[in-house]
C-alpha cells in the first residue's frame, strides 16, 4: 500500500499549529493593542476569538483581559462582571509601566456598567492618581465623574 502523502502532509500540520496555538497569542494580542484606537471593533473580533484559559503566561492573560474590556467598551458593549479587568488590574498594580496602570479606568467603565456608581468614582480617582495619564483619558475621566456626580443621588 503506497502512503498517501497529502494526509502525512496535512497529518503534520494538523498537530505543527496545534502545538504552536498557545505562542500563537502574542502576535495577536499586539495586533489587536496596534488596533485597539482607531479599529475597536478589528481588535474585538480579534480577542474574542482566543480564550483567556488557553493563554498560559501571565502578562499575556492580563494584556489580554485589559485589551478585551478596552475594546467592548470602545464598542459599546457592556461589561457584565469585574472578573476580567481585575485580572488586569491585579497585574499591573505593581508594574512600572504607568501607561498600563492608568488603564485602570476601565474598571471604573465596569463597575459603571454595573451601576456600582461608589466603586466606579474610586477606580476613576486612583487612575487618575497616576503621573502618566493622557489628556484624553483625564477629560473621559472627569466627564465620567461629573456625569455621575451630577445625576446620580447617593
Amino acid at each position: 500500500m503506497k502512503p498517501n502523502y497529502l494526509t502525512i502532509l496535512i497529518t503534520t500540520l494538523c498537530i505543527f499549529f496545534n502545538a504552536c496555538h498557545n505562542s500563537n497569542t502574542a502576535p495577536q494580542l499586539q495586533l489587536a493593542d496596534s488596533l485597539i484606537d482607531k479599529r475597536a471593533d478589528s481588535a474585538l473580533c480579534i480577542l474574542e476569538k482566543l480564550s483567556i484559559e488557553e493563554i498560559s503566561n501571565k502578562s499575556a492573560k492580563a494584556m489580554y483581559a485589559l485589551l478585551l474590556t478596552e475594546a467592548l467598551d470602545k464598542n459599546f458593549k457592556s461589561h457584565r462582571n469585574d472578573s476580567l479587568i481585575l485580572i488586569a488590574v491585579d497585574y499591573y498594580k505593581d508594574n512600572s509601566n504607568n501607561k498600563l496602570k492608568t488603564k485602570a479606568y476601565y474598571l471604573g467603565r465596569v463597575y459603571q456598567d454595573n451601576k456600582e456608581y461608589i466603586k466606579a468614582t474610586e477606580a476613576y480617582l486612583t487612575s487618575s492618581n497616576i503621573k502618566y495619564i493622557d489628556n484624553q483619558l483625564v477629560t473621559a475621566i472627569k466627564v465620567q465623574m461629573i456625569c455621575k456626580c451630577k445625576y446620580k443621588t447617593i
